[in-house]
């Protein structure tokens, strides 16, 4: 697809003249809602936990809820965001988070000094629409080599604004698992800091395969991959300091294509840079590099003062094929390097609160100092982040009360957090995250992307290499052993399949693997079982543990046998294949890894096939096989079977019969084709016929049998051919062109025109153009070479094509003559070595008469074998897979023409040369109790040794390195030391290097105590309380910390569970390492768990005429009551509860008092206040309303009393409700008068309801 390069205008917008911006045009690819503001590149739209539910870390904890691990592996179809209620240093476990999406984490949400993740890594492995903001990753050294974090297979995925550090592999890995597949796509890394890759690997990271753009990125103090990249990639604004070996790394030695553009960044040398002058390495012809506007500061003098230049910056060796146009990938605002390189020193990593890492590398690059470290504490290691608690967030919904209020939304309410207040296409809770993360941008950076034009790129297909057929290959057999077949399914399972191979003499001292027998990794035999010595063997392949083949390894048995699977016996989970058919012997095998290895066993009989699966393991060893004959002794078949004839039928299939063999138990048939010319097993029988199924049209079949028992095989029958056709169909056409390309004097090479429709070719030959035409061969390709000619001979071929309607006629005739005889070439002499260096051997040798080509063995010392390295027809060879860690390689030459292969040439051993000697040693780092080296090789070592002295202290070896650094971590304070470094390869030591002496630093004198703080809470808790001691020493040597909680004794420990009701007294103190001791401190910690006592009775009882006043005494023994609450019929009524006469209608009135202590406890109590009026209490009313003047005249009030007196004697409920309706007449009579009206409303209004129970009574 065509490219075309940005058209670029010059913004004067806003102060924007430092951006580059593109000409502005809608493209649907890159106008979607971007993750934030701020966002660009490839990632640009990555949704993250948008839209989704809230996820508070809140514990320091490894596991378990509330912890980040938790966070990141519950995480399930609902988007989610995970926010920080804590600060400091979350030590975490192995993180790996498989097939999950939609997952924001948003470190700008950790309070105070934000957080740190340590102690492990984190592996993200076919995730999707993933944001990761203001976090630091710095995993420290380990036991393990790890990433600090790990992507693989990922989409849509935006990392902004953080911190990776101290990787033990790399420090931020970017990948796919199928490079032939690439599933990771669209990522961007930007605006963040990955630094200091500890040794002995220190690798920045592997960023491959494939739409990724990083940009305003620094790299800082790693030796190599800074980064290592291959597929798409925008690389673009970016710092790189200080590299050891390698800064950007264009696609190593890979056939992998690339696509990069490297543009508008500043490569800066430091004091590990081999290289300076080089800002792009390890280039190939299949990575395709836009590269301009860079700079490259090489010259090491602490100053920025770097220069574009232009294509000089890419390794001059391997360089990568420049292209003239930027590739159109999602533009980001590309910025003039310099402009960029203050940018990002100000802004890159988790910026919103810098810890003293990220201030002292970029310290560190402002003023071109620092080096590449082995170890965090080479430079000071975790600084000490204060752990804090984030604000107020009733709802939690990841957005504070306080914000919330001030944004008009409603604290209590979690599901606003979803809602788009201002409109803007971000969440409310978006608005909160993006408000906060803001200040890490520059003030005038753009917070929308660029506007694009153009057409992007897409890489183009890529068409799939086109392999040769392979050669046909004999069958692989050995004395019991027929047509091993090799079926590995792994990624590289053909080179595999080669390294397989039978043996015989099985011994120790043999190689274990064929893919193991050159190299640092050559395994061999130590321990074999006496009754194993000797035996025949299959030599297997390590990489094949790797396939999943259900028929990894068959072969056919030509005798009675024993055959044993050694398994590695570090495997725990053996196949199911060997486990349900072999026995477990108890026998072992061991090589000298070392490595034992299980035997099991099982006997089968002459002529099975037998069929092995995969290893069940991708890391350990793979299994091999042994075979120990049964029957030795026993005589095998003695004749050929005879009669053998072959039928075509239908099928196709192929019907084989001969005569049976005495002696025999079983029959192995043999096959070759037109296709494939050498005879393999493909079947046994055990009767005199067999039927070939696995036929096919067009091809012509040669047949063999023998007969087999337990002690072996009889010699084979004549062949029998068989041409499948089906006569229904019609020939291909007779072949033209016949030629004799080539005559030698063995050898006649044929070729013709191909035929439509030939599945084969049938050749003829005669000894005189008229003569008799006998067949000789069935190929499948236009072409043959006769090697069954003499010399000085006359021939004549004609060929018939063979199709699935049968063969052709003949085709016209060629005739040839053979040359004169060739005698077989003589062994090459004047085998001499040529240029030797540690990395290629040169060698020569004298030209050989008739020789048409030669052949290179070699062999490393101690090997016991030979292996062809390859062929040459000229009388020279360049071995360049020559490995420093051998001492020596034996060589030989052997001539070969069409007579054959001569004999080797006289041996000639050739030394390993010593390494170039080191130089420029120096010192990088060093502290009171380590000093770190750096020094410039110069090839040919397998490791540096390192030598040091003192005053009372020769000269001794301290270690060793891979690299051009070294640490010496048993240095002590204030000693001078002086130091050399030497190569090394497996011939030995180089001259030394140059000598530096270096004086570590005294033990500063420490007398200032340390300082602890609590994050002990004051008042009243309602639950048990975890308390933090936090020490803080101001030289930042190690610190202990002690606590006592009340009178117990102090301890070590600085985390405290109290959960037990009481005020207690916390007291603690810290040391540090000189000894230094804090004064005692105390803090308070008053828990209550207990609500106050609320003495409601559950039914209260009073009459309708009385008044309603119930008070309660409310206590609690710990905080104290701090408020109550009380309800009467739902409403909110004050303590006391009261009501006046008649103001509560008869009947039940539900209470409900909720009383409060200081420590949050709450009590609730219900109860049920029954208002009641019965006949026996009317005079009681009579008269507390005649004592209250409600009743004015005596003689009214006795009238009354007197029909009360007859109501509640009476008993009949008629009689009882007269007596009522007389008394409310009365009532109704006297109302207003001499009774007050409103009185006798409320007692007329009892008399009805007296009266209705009346007339409710039987």
């Amino acid at each position: 697809m065509k490219r075309r390069r940005l058209a670029l205008i010059l913004s004067v917008a806003m102060g924007l003249s430092l951006f580059q911006l593109p000409m502005p045009a809608a493209f649907a690819a890159y106008d979607s809602l971007p993750a934030f503001p701020g966002a660009e590149g490839f990632g640009y739209a990555a949704a993250g936990g948008r839209g989704g539910e809230v996820y508070h870390v809140t514990s320091y904890d490894l596991t378990g809820p509330g912890t980040f691990h938790d966070a990141l592996t519950t995480a399930g179809s609902t988007p989610r965001t995970i926010v920080f209620d804590i600060s400091g240093e979350l030590t975490i476990p192995q993180i790996i988070v498989s097939g999950k999406s939609k997952i924001t984490i948003a470190g700008q949400t950790a309070p105070g000094d934000g957080v740190t993740i340590r102690g492990n890594n984190i592996r993200f492995v076919n995730c999707s629409d993933i944001i990761i903001r203001y976090m630091r990753f710095r995993m420290g050294a380990q036991s393990f080599n790890d990433d600090s974090m790990y992507l693989e297979d990922c989409r849509n995925v935006m990392i902004d604004h953080s911190s990776f550090s101290w990787g033990t592999d790399e420090v931020l890995s970017i990948k796919s698992k199928d490079y032939n597949n690439p599933k990771s796509k669209n990522i961007t890394v930007q605006w963040s800091i990955i630094s200091e890759g500890l040794l002995t690997h220190s690798m920045g990271g592997l960023v491959e395969m494939n739409t990724i753009t990083m940009h305003h990125n620094l790299y800082a103090h790693n030796n190599d991959r800074n980064p290592k990249t291959k597929g798409v990639m925008d690389f673009v604004n970016n710092i790189i300091y200080n590299w050891g070996g390698y800064p950007y790394v264009a696609g190593g030695e890979s056939g992998t294509k690339g696509y990069g553009n490297v543009v508008g960044n500043y490569f800066i040398a430091g004091m590990n840079s081999a290289n300076p002058q080089y800002g792009v390495v390890r280039g190939n012809e299949n990575y395709n590099l836009y590269l301009t506007n860079n700079r490259i500061d090489s010259n090491k003098n602490g100053i920025l003062d770097g220069t574009d230049t232009g294509t000089g910056m890419m390794e001059a060796e391997r360089p990568s094929l420049i292209v003239p146009e930027r590739f159109e990938y999602p533009p980001v605002h590309t910025q003039e390097p310099e402009a960029a390189y203050e940018n990002i020193l100000s802004h890159s990593g988790a910026s919103i609160s810098r810890d003293k890492v990220d201030e002292r590398v970029i310290d560190s690059v402002r003023h071109q100092t620092g080096a590449i470290i082995g170890n965090e504490n080479d430079v000071g290691g975790f600084p000490q982040l204060a752990r804090t608690k984030e604000s107020l967030d009733t709802d939690r919904d990841g957005m504070p009360d306080a914000w919330e209020i001030a944004k008009g939304l409603n604290p209590n309410d979690p599901e606003d957090r979803n809602g788009d207040l201002n409109g803007d296409g971000y969440t409310n809770l978006e608005d909160y995250l993006n408000e906060l993360a803001a200040p890490g941008f520059p003030a005038n950076y753009p917070q929308t992307p660029p506007a694009w034009t153009g057409t992007p790129f897409d890489p183009p297909a890529q068409p799939p290499t086109e392999q040769p057929d392979p050669e046909p290959a004999p069958s692989m057999d050995g004395k019991t052993l027929r047509n091993v077949v090799i079926h590995d399914n792994s990624g590289s399972g053909t080179a595999n399949a080669a390294n397989w191979s039978v043996q015989s003499n099985f011994q120790p001292g043999d190689f274990v693997a064929g893919d193991r027998m050159t190299g640092s990794k050559t395994y061999k035999f130590v321990t074999i079982p006496d009754e194993l010595k000797g035996m025949e063997w299959i030599r297997s392949a390590v990489a094949s543990r790797s396939s999943t083949s259900a028929d990894l390894l068959s072969f056919y048995l030509a005798a009675d046998a024993d055959v044993y699977v050694a398994h590695d016996s570090r495997i725990s989970s053996r196949p199911q294949w060997l486990t349900s058919a072999y026995e477990d012997t108890g026998l072992v095998i061991a090589d000298d890894q070392p490595v034992q290895y299980k035997l099991f066993k099982k006997r089968y009989p002459a002529g099975s096939h037998v069929v092995m699966g995969a290893n069940n393991n991708t890391s350990n060893m793979n299994y091999f096989v042994i075979l120990k004959p049964v029957s030795p002794d026993t005589k095998a078949p003695a004749a050929a079977p005879s009669g053998l004839a072959g039928e075509l039928t239908a099928g196709p299939a192929i019907l084989l019969q001969w005569e049976p063999v005495d002696g025999a138990d079983q029959y192995l048939i043999y096959r070759s084709t037109s296709t494939m010319p050498y005879f393999k097993v493909i079947g046994s029988s055990k009767s005199t016929e067999y039927t070939d199924a696995a036929t096919v049209l067009g091809i012509t079949y040669q047949y063999k049998v023998s007969a087999v028992n337990a002690g072996g095989e009889s010699p084979q029958s004549s062949p029998v051919e068989v041409l499948a056709f089906d006569p229904s169909k019609p020939k291909p056409s007779v072949p033209t062109g016949l030629q004799a390309a080539d005559a030698k004097s063995m050898s006649v090479a044929l070729k013709w025109s191909p035929v439509d429709g030939a599945v084969s070719y049938e050749i003829y030959r005669a000894d005189l153009p008229d003569g008799t035409y006998r067949k000789i061969a069935a190929v499948s390709k236009a072409a043959f070479t006769d090697k069954t000619v003499s010399p000085s001979t006359s021939y004549s071929y004609k060929v018939a094509a063979a199709g699935v309607g049968g063969a052709s006629a003949l085709s016209e005739g060629v005739s040839t003559t053979t040359k004169p005889q060739v005698s077989q070439p003589q062994a090459p002499e004047g085998l001499t070595a040529g240029e030797v260096t540690a990395a290629a051997f040169a060698i020569q040798w004298n030209p050989v008469d008739s020789a048409e080509r030669y052949y290179v063995y070699r062999k490393g010392i101690g090997d016991n074998d030979f292996t062809r390295l390859g062929s040459t027809v000229s009388p020279r060879y360049l071995d360049d897979t020559v490995s420093a860690d051998r001492a020596s390689y034996i060589y030989k030459v052997t001539a070969e023409n069409e007579m054959g292969e001569s004999a080797a040439s006289r041996e000639l051993a050739i030394d390993m040369p010593l390494p170039a000697t080191p130089s420029q040693l120096f010192v990088g780092l060093k502290g009171e109790t380590f000093v770190g080296l750096i020094w410039t090789s110069h090839g040919g070592a397998t490791q540096y040794n390192v030598y040091r002295e003192s005053a009372g202290e020769p000269m001794q070896y301290v270690g060793y390195a891979k690299v051009d650094t070294f640490y010496d971590r048993t240095v002590k304070p204030g000693v001078e030391y002086t130091y050399y470094i030497t190569g090394k390869n497996a011939s030995g030591e180089s001259g030394p290097s140059n000598r530096v002496t270096v004086k570590t630093p005294e033990t500063s004198k420490d007398i200032t105590p340390p300082v602890t703080t609590t994050d002990a809470k004051p008042g009243w808790h309602n639950t048990a309380q975890t308390i933090n001691l936090i020490a803080i020493d101001a030289e930042g040597s190690a610190v202990s910390t002690y606590y006592r909680v009340d009178d117990a004794p102090f301890q070590a420990g600085n985390r405290i569970e109290i959960g037990q009701e009481g005020v207690h007294t916390l007291r603690y103190y810290s040391v540090d390492a000189s000894g230094n001791r804090e004064d005692i401190q105390s803090a308070q910690v008053s828990i209550d768990l207990t609500g106050p006592v609320v003495p409601l009775s559950v039914t209260e009882s009073v009459y309708h005429s009385d008044a309603v006043n119930i008070r309660l005494d409310i206590t609690d023994a710990l905080s104290g009551v701090d408020q109550v609450k009380a309800t009467l019929d739902g409403k909110e009524v004050s303590l006391p509860i009261t009501a006046a006469p008649y103001e509560l209608s008869i009947g039940d009135h539900a209470m409900t008092v909720t009383a409060t202590d200081h420590a949050g406890n709450v009590t609730v109590q219900h109860g049920v206040l029954k208002v009641v009026m019965n006949r026996g209490y009317l005079d009681e009313a009579l008269q507390s309303a005649y004592d209250q003047g409600l009743i004015t005249n005596k003689g009214i009030l006795n009238s009354l009393l007197s029909k009360v007196n007859r109501i509640q004697s009476e008993t009949d409920p008629a009689k009882i409700i007269n007596a009522l309706n007389s008394l409310e007449n009365e009532l109704k009579a006297q109302a207003g008068k001499h009774i007050d009206a409103a009185f006798a409303q409320h007692l007329l209004s009892d008399i009805d309801y007296l009266i209705s129970q009346a007339k409710d009574q039987p």
